[in-house]
C-alpha cells in the first residue's frame, strides 16, 4: 500500500485522516514536499514558477504557478496553484509551523478495480447489459470473432472500443505516430465493405485501402509475443508514414522481422532515444527517416542491409 502523509495539528488525535490544507500527499517525495510545505523552501534549490508549454507537466495545469526545482522542468507534486501570490505564500511555509506536524494518513482499507467480462449476444453491443457496464467504465476493449477466425489477433474492433483515459495514457512519442490510427482503421473497414460489393473506388480511396491493409497486418501480434515501447513507436511511424505501401501485405510481418533487428544493432540511437526521452524529437525523426528509406529500397530488392556498425565492415 502506498504511502500518504498529512499536515495536521499537533494535538490532533491519531487516526485523522483529513489534513489542514485538504491535500494528501503521496509517497516519499510527497513526505518531503509536506514538510517544505510545513517549514518553507529553500531558495537556494527551488523557485516559484509560471508553467509554460515548455514545461514537464499535463496541459491542464498550464498559465498556473507551481514550485520547481531551480533550473528544472519538472514542478514538485502537490504545488500547483491558481495565483502566483498563493505559489509565494506556500513558499514560505505555514505561519502556524509550531502549531503543526507531517502525519503518516491511516490507510482507508484500499480500493478496488474490476474488469467486467461480457459476452455479447450476436455481437449486440448495445444491449441492456453492455450499455449499463460500459457507462460505468473507463472504456471497452470489443473482441471480434470474425476478426480472429480471419487471423487478425489480438480481434479488436477499433470502431467500437473505447478508451476515457485516451491519450493520457500514452507517452509523447507513441501519441505523435498513431494519432490517426484509429480514424484511419474504421475509415478502412468501411472502404472494404465498399469495395467488397464491388464498388469503384477513387485513387484516393483506394490509397487508403491499401495503407489499411497494411496496418492491419502490422497490428497482428503472436501470442506471447510483445513488442517493446520504442518497437511499437518505429513499426507505428513505419505504417503511418507511408513506407509500408510498396510493401506487399504478405510480407509486412517479414519486413518487421528484419527491420527491427537491424535497428537496434545498426542505429541503436533511434531505439534508445525513444526508450528514454520518451518522445520523437525532430533528430530521431530525421534519423528514421533515412534508415527506413534506405531500408524499405533494399528490402524491395530482396536485400537485407548489413546490421553491423560501418566500422565493423570495413
Amino acid at each position: 500500500m502506498k504511502d500518504e502523509w498529512i499536515i495536521v495539528e499537533k494535538s490532533a488525535a491519531e487516526g485523522t485522516t483529513e489534513g489542514l490544507d485538504g491535500v494528501i500527499y503521496e509517497r516519499h517525495e510527497g513526505h518531503h514536499v509536506a514538510e517544505m510545505m510545513v517549514s518553507g523552501f529553500d531558495a537556494k534549490k527551488y523557485e516559484v514558477r509560471k508553467i509554460t508549454e515548455n514545461d514537464g507537466c499535463l496541459s491542464r495545469y498550464l498559465g498556473m504557478h507551481a514550485i520547481f526545482p531551480s533550473g528544472e522542468k519538472v514542478a514538485l507534486p502537490h504545488t500547483f496553484f491558481g495565483s502566483e501570490d498563493e505559489a509565494k505564500k506556500a513558499f514560505g511555509g505555514r505561519g502556524d509551523k509550531d502549531k503543526v506536524e507531517v502525519r503518516r494518513k491511516m490507510p482507508s482499507g484500499g480500493s478496488l478495480t474490476a474488469l467486467p467480462i461480457i459476452e455479447t449476444q450476436e455481437g449486440e453491443v448495445s444491449a441492456y447489459i453492455p450499455t449499463n457496464v460500459i457507462s460505468i467504465t473507463d472504456g471497452q476493449i470489443y473482441l471480434e470473432p470474425n476478426l480472429f477466425f480471419s487471423g487478425i489477433r489480438p480481434a479488436v474492433n477499433v470502431g467500437i472500443s473505447v478508451s476515457r483515459v485516451g491519450g493520457s495514457a500514452q507517452t509523447k512519442a507513441m501519441k505523435k505516430v498513431s494519432g490517426t490510427l484509429k480514424l484511419d482503421l474504421a475509415s478502412y473497414w468501411d472502404l472494404e465493405a465498399f469495395a467488397q460489393l464491388g464498388t469503384e473506388l477513387d485513387a484516393v480511396a483506394t490509397q487508403k485501402l491499401e495503407r489499411g491493409k497494411r496496418m492491419v497486418e502490422l497490428l497482428k501480434q503472436g501470442q506471447y509475443q510483445p513488442l517493446p515501447f520504442e518497437d511499437q513507436v518505429v513499426m507505428v511511424y513505419a505504417g503511418t508514414k507511408g513506407y509500408l505501401d510498396t510493401v506487399k501485405v504478405n510480407r509486412v510481418l517479414e519486413y518487421q522481422d528484419k527491420l527491427l533487428p537491424y535497428v537496434k544493432a545498426a542505429h541503436s540511437e533511434i531505439t534508445n532515444g525513444i526508450r528514454e526521452k520518451k518522445t520523437l524529437t525532430d533528430e530521431i525523426v530525421k534519423n528514421l527517416d533515412a534508415v527506413l528509406t534506405d531500408f524499405t529500397a533494399q528490402f524491395k530488392q530482396g536485400k537485407t542491409p548489413d546490421p553491423r556498425p560501418a566500422k565493423a565492415r570495413s
